[in-house]
């Protein structure tokens, strides 16, 4: 039984007549501003590529010391359902810039939490999102062990220097709630919250 040939840029470059680097800025988005292509023969590499089948290689890519298109996603397994929608909205939003995600799931399992900061590096991932490091007395340990250049979390994490994070505003989106009701005629709000 015969493997079947990697289809490498070069194969499409000699495939097209152009030059590898034009290839690669196509398929890759390298060579910045420096590297041209007009959108005919962009166009035209594109078709090979497809009529070729070709796929990028991602273990060449980390090789060369490049970051790949994943962006690894940390999520409590039993994390309420608005996660879940939220993840769902990471995924598209991801997909449209050219990004896929990878996800982390445990429950529980602290140690595993930590592993995953080690896989992401491993993939060269371009980016972070982690929503599980409110563990107590662990949280922390969580949170360090992912690299803060590279990670964004969701609301600050405890004793992380310099940490980027998104929090929401829950006291002023309470108001916000309050508010909306009041105008609208209600007088008596309550409010039922998980624990």
């Amino acid at each position: 039984m015969r493997m079947e040939q990697h289809v490498r840029l070069a194969d499409i470059a000699r495939e097209t007549g152009v030059s590898l680097v034009t290839v690669a800025k196509v398929a890759h988005n390298t060579g910045g501003k420096n590297t041209r292509v007009s959108e005919k023969t962009a166009e035209k590499i594109r078709a090979c590529m497809k009529r070729m089948n070709y796929h990028p290689n991602m273990l060449a890519r980390q090789l060369a010391g490049k970051s790949s298109d994943i962006i690894g996603v940390v999520l409590d397994t039993c994390a309420p359902m608005i996660y879940q929608d939220r993840l769902a909205r990471m995924e598209r939003y991801a997909s449209e810039l050219g990004y896929r995600i990878m996800i982390g799931q445990a429950h529980d399992d602290p140690q595993r939490m930590k592993s995953f900061a080690e896989d992401f590096i491993s993939y060269r991932v371009a980016g972070v999102i982690c929503m599980a490091h409110w563990y107590p007395d662990v949280g922390g340990e969580i949170a360090r062990s992912y690299e803060t250049n590279k990670t964004v979390f969701l609301e600050k994490p405890d004793g992380v220097e310099n940490s980027c994070y998104v929090t929401i505003d829950v006291e002023a989106a309470f108001r916000e709630i309050v508010g909306y009701y009041a105008v609208h005629g209600r007088k008596r709000v309550a409010l039922m919250t998980l624990t």
